[in-house]
């Protein structure tokens, strides 16, 4: 064999083998992961609300419905402030994101709904159920919840009265004031153009502006910013 023909072979397999794919290196076709989510249910028949239903993404966007049970299912979207975002996961993450976690007080006791957890990622799916739990990371999670809960009911309130219920807006924007004060409003964001608007529209009676006006103050929102 001539050496001439020896380093044609040696070119080829060098060519061969720089073509040939790495056994151990593989493309993925694994499409990006959604984001995790935290579900917080509440079914509790015969109270007011009967149902809550609130969905959190961990980038703050959310569902939520709450409604009587006969009710037709009508999911809304808001947005958490990621400081609560980050919140919710945290005591989420600190209950083993629901992965095989009992929360429910095993002794009798009068029934106060049925309250589920639910983390979901990817094919991770985790859910825990409890009517009353002593956990008090749980405790502090489902606060959350209750508090989110209170707050959508006052802004649907709100914005009902401004479209079909003006002479309700008062007692609407009193239910409002007293939530706030009893920090029972996760977010006063969403309510901030509400206040803006019926504080600027001489077509409310003048209490509900006047009202609308104190909750500003109360915000320490400037309204006088908000004119041309």
């Amino acid at each position: 064999m001539t050496r001439s023909y020896l380093w044609l072979l040696v070119l080829s397999l060098g060519v061969t083998a720089a073509r040939a794919p790495d056994a151990g290196v593989t493309q993925s076709d694994e499409t990006p992961q959604s984001p995790a989510t935290i579900t917080y249910s509440k079914l509790f028949p015969g109270s007011s609300p009967e149902y809550v239903w609130i969905e959190v993404r961990e980038d703050g966007a959310g569902q939520y419905e709450v409604r009587r049970m006969a009710e037709e299912a009508r999911p809304r979207v808001f947005r958490l402030p990621m400081h609560l975002t980050r919140r919710i996961f945290d005591l989420s993450s600190r209950l083993q994101n629901f992965r095989g976690v009992s929360l429910d007080w095993h002794r009798k006791i009068a029934n106060l709904g049925k309250k589920s957890f639910r983390y979901q990622r990817g094919e991770e799916d985790y859910e825990t159920s409890f009517n009353y739990t002593s956990n008090p990371t749980a405790t502090q999670l489902a606060e959350i919840f209750e508090v989110l809960t209170r707050q959508q009911l006052d802004l649907e309130q709100i914005q009902h009265a401004m479209k079909h219920d003006r002479l309700g807006l008062v007692d609407a924007l009193r239910q409002f004031e007293v939530d706030l004060r009893n920090q029972r409003i996760a977010d006063a964001a969403p309510f901030v153009p509400l206040l803006l608007e019926i504080g600027a529209d001489a077509s409310y009676v003048d209490i509900a502006r006047k009202r609308a006006r104190a909750l500003a103050s109360l915000l320490q929102l400037d309204y006088n910013a908000s004119k041309p």
